[in-house]
Order: structure tokens, then sequence, then C-alpha cells
């Protein structure tokens, strides 16, 4: 879809209604639905609904189709000059509805961006007969609350529609081929259970304990980065959602919220994810920031000694959008300066000394790379090793968990270096495209440390069947990804509530139906 030309005509609000109708189509990419199409089911709705919405919003409809036709009229290359003539889609005819509706249930008498985006997100494909039905209806939480999504895939497909094109690449991406993102959903998938009959599942406790935590179901948000390019509100929208179901949050190093903000936002208990960078002093400051924050356990990345390749970052060079920061980490960064070894701190000891260093400045060694790419290569460390797990562990009263263990002898030394627990993960299929699935490397992590600590796992895991299949196979727990980022989208903090709703649904349902009245009945005796 092309631009319109301009044709130097004044046109006031009808040219801001025109470029926000430009924006709207180009940014959900909707088929065979233009400017125009937009304009259409503003302003001439044969099925009543969207014009009288409009008239009560205030808005001559009538003059806008006078002063639109007008400037439809002799532009080249068009059949149709005339709002009346130009064809609009049922879809977009619902979503301005549906916009109006929700601005005017918050008391609101404008059509702005913020309702027509979110009328775009509840208006689907499989939902969207039944909004139809109900175009003459006036919106209200029951209809909203009717219209959301009923899987993670279908959350996925809402998220896509509002999300930028950059962020959804960012967010859904593997590396390399992608292989092992859909290798890691299959390896679920090929898990059979054998469910057990004539048991009282009338009332099943989908709790668990972890770590002193207790759970509602046996899942936590997995940490997750750059969260405000899903929501405004970002990782604290997270927070609240977590704390108000019950499920823990774990921060990531690389959140657009500082680790402080985060923990500020909610009592509830946290872990934090924590980015072995090359100057120490930084990753042993990080930690003491989560100690005195108030985290209760350590989350470290061991799967990440360098970037995974992600083709679609490196093609949308994808750097974080103007306002939005790696919070965590800007108390360490450099001035922006020619000489690359100048370095400032933003902490200095009494005398005056340095205590944290500043991160150095980005280093691009090619012309087209991500600028995460760009931060991997210049400022984490490729030279983490045991040892330094072993240093961690003896400057930090958190139990520390390492994230990113698929061998059964890793998972050993983890225990004997005093580890609180492993989680079994190959970084959502973001590292190494060649790794082994989760759900096949976790019985040998679960078989080498026997029982003594507990082991976590992640990956695709979309159904509440997939934490039923983990605990069989020996895990003590699920870390929930993308979905969690796909209800952010959605709605928010309400949207990610949803996601985790529908896990704990969905798990109690699947428990039900294999005859566990409890956690401690999903064993290894229910795998086919």
């Amino acid at each position: 879809m092309q631009d319109l030309p301009d044709i130097g005509m004044q046109l006031g609000e009808v040219q801001a209604l025109l470029e926000s109708a430009f924006e709207y189509a180009e940014a959900f990419r909707m088929q065979q639905c233009g400017t125009e199409s937009v304009l259409a089911a503003m302003l001439d709705d044969p099925t009543p609904g969207v014009a009288s919405t409009l008239k009560g919003m205030g808005i001559d409809t009538e003059q806008l189709v006078r002063n639109i036709d007008d400037f439809f009229v002799d532009l080249p290359g068009r059949r149709t000059t005339q709002v009346k003539d130009i064809k609009f889609t049922p879809r977009m005819k619902l979503a301005v509805k549906l916009a109006g509706q929700l601005a005017s249930a918050q008391g609101e008498n404008v059509l702005n961006n913020v309702y027509l985006l979110k009328a775009i997100a509840l208006e689907r494909d499989s939902v969207g007969g039944q909004m139809l039905a109900q175009l003459g209806a006036p919106v209200n939480a029951a209809n909203i609350s009717a219209s959301l999504p009923l899987t993670i895939e279908e959350f996925a497909k809402a998220a896509r529609s509002v999300l930028q094109p950059v962020a959804w690449d960012y967010y859904m991406s593997g590396s390399d081929r992608q292989t092992l993102k859909a290798r890691n959903r299959a390896a679920w998938d090929a898990i059979e259970i054998r469910h057990r009959v004539l048991v009282d599942v009338e009332n099943v406790d989908t709790s668990t304990e972890l770590l002193g935590l207790t759970l509602p179901f046996p899942a936590l948000i997995a940490p997750m980065a750059y969260q405000k390019l899903a929501h405004q509100e970002g990782e604290l929208a997270t927070a609240r959602a977590a704390a108000t179901t019950g499920v823990p949050f774990v921060a990531s190093t690389m959140s657009n919220v500082t680790m402080e903000d985060i923990a500020r936002a909610t009592p509830a208990p946290k872990w934090f994810q924590l980015y072995c960078h090359r100057e120490r002093t930084i990753t042993e400051d990080l930690i003491r920031r989560a100690e005195q924050a108030g985290y209760s356990a350590l989350v470290i990345t061991v799967d990440a000694p360098v970037l995974g390749r992600r083709v679609a970052d490196e093609r949308n060079a994808f750097e974080l959008p103007e306002g939005l920061t790696r919070a965590n980490l800007t108390r360490y960064d450099s001035h922006d300066r020619a000489d690359a070894g100048e370095r400032r701190t933003s902490k200095v000891k009494d005398d005056g000394r340095p205590l944290v260093p500043a991160l150095l400045p980005l280093r691009f060694s090619t012309a087209e790379v991500s600028h995460l790419s760009a931060l991997f290569e210049t400022r984490q460390s490729p030279s983490l090793t045991w040892a330094d797990i072993e240093r961690f562990r003896a400057t930090t009263s958190l139990p520390i968990l390492l994230k990113g263990i698929v061998r059964g002898d890793d998972a050993k030394r983890a225990l004997d270096t005093g580890c609180a627990g492993v989680i079994v993960s190959n970084h959502g299929g973001r590292q190494l495209d060649a790794s082994v699935a989760s759900a096949r490397a976790l019985p040998e992590v679960v078989a080498a440390v026997n029982g003594a600590i507990p082991v976590l796992v992640d990956g695709a895991i979309e159904w509440g069947a997939d934490i039923l299949r983990a605990l069989a196979l020996g895990a003590r727990a699920v870390l929930i990804g993308r979905p969690v980022l796909w209800g952010l989208a959605v709605g928010g903090e309400e949207g990610v509530r949803n996601v985790l709703s529908l896990y704990a649904e969905d798990f109690k349902r699947a428990m039900q139906l294999t005859g566990c009245a409890s956690v401690a009945d999903v064993n290894a005796d229910l795998l086919a």
C-alpha cells in the first residue's frame, strides 16, 4: 500500500483523520483494507451503528463525507471518487464501531488511537461473528471479556495485530533457521499420557512448593527483556498481574524498568535473572542491588556466552526505540564520546575512586547488526565459568538457579557447586538452533540431580497438559515466556492475568482428566 499523493489541500481535522487511518491500516497489515476503507467504515456504514456512534460523539459525519469526497476527486489512477463508492471490510466496520463504544464507556467523546487499537485487538477471526452480532448492543465488561482470546495461539494472533512488526520479530524469532522453536513444541506433543479413571477429582489441589514459595499452580513467569515494546507499562504491568495471580515473576537484567521499581510495584516474591558482564564489578553490583531490593532468588543465565544469530533482528537493525532504555544498566552507561576507552562511573568510594566502572560504548563489527548483538559482543562476558558461579555463591545469600542447562553432567556440577536449582532451557530457541528440545533434555537432567534440587523447564509451554507432562518427567515447575508477552500486548496487566488464568484453568482440567487430585499424583506412571 502506498501513501496518498500530496495535492496541497488544507484539510485540517480531515487530514489528521486521513493520516490516522493510513497509520491504522499500515500498522495492522489489513489486506484489502487501505486508508479509504477505514474512512468508509467510519463515515458511510450501511448498517446502523458506526455513523450514529460518531455523531453521538459530536463528529459531523455529513460534512466529513463531503470533505473526503472533495479530497478524492480527480486523484490520479482512482476509479472511485466518493465515499459511498468505496469498498470496506466488515472487520474494519466492526473495529470502528467497537472503538466508539469503548470510548463512550469511558466517558470520552474522542475516537482516538488508543480505543481503535484496543478494538482491533479485540476483534479477531475467532470471535468476529459474535462481535458482529453485538454491534447494536452497548459494550460492557461482559462483552469485552467474552471477546478475549480463548487459547495461547489466539493471544499470539491478537498480539501480532497490535505490536509493531520490529517488536513482533524481536519477541517471536529464534536463531539461525529457527528449527528449534518447532522442535520444542513437537517434543511436548510427542509425550502421551496414560490417564487414570474412576478417581475423585471434584476437589483438585494444583498448588506446589518451590524454594520456600507456595505456587497456585506449578508455573513462574520467565525472565523476558524489553517488555515496554509490548505495552507502555511493561514489566510493571506484568509484575502486578503476577502478584494478583500468585505466580512468581522473574525480572530480567534487560528490563525496561529498574529492578528496584519492579520490586516496589508489589510486595509479592520475585526472582532476578542475571546476565554476567565483562566488568565483573558490574555483575556483583547487580547482585547487591537484587539483594537490597528484596528479590528472593537469583537466576543466572548460562547459555549465552555470545548471542545467537537472530536474522530478523539483523534485518531490522533492531534497537530500542527512543524513550526506552535497559533501565538496570543505565547507571553504568558511558557518555557518547569519540574515545571508546573513556569511562564514567555513577558510584564512587569515599575517596573518590570508582566503585563500579561504566560500560564501554557499543562496538559494531559490521554495518548490518542488531543493537542487541553489539551489546552482547561488547559488554556480556563470554568467559563465564564454574569458578564464577562458586564466587557468586560465596558472595550472596540468595539461592542461585542456573538457567540454560540441558545436560546431566552440567546439572550434577550445578548441584555440587551449591546451586539451589537448575532450569532446563534452550533460551526459547534463540541461541543454538541445533540444541536439544527442552522436553527431550529434561529426563537426563532430572536423573542427574536425583531429587536433591528442583528442576524447572521452559520452552513452548502452551497448554496445561504441557505443565502436566513436565511434572510427569520430573520437573518441579515450568516457566512461561512468550505467551505472557502476548497477553501484555493485547491487554496490559489484565491481558497477562487472562493468560495466566488460562494456564491455571487448563492445568487443573488436565489434572482432572488424568485422574490426579494433587500435584503429588503427577508422576512418571502417567507416561505412555
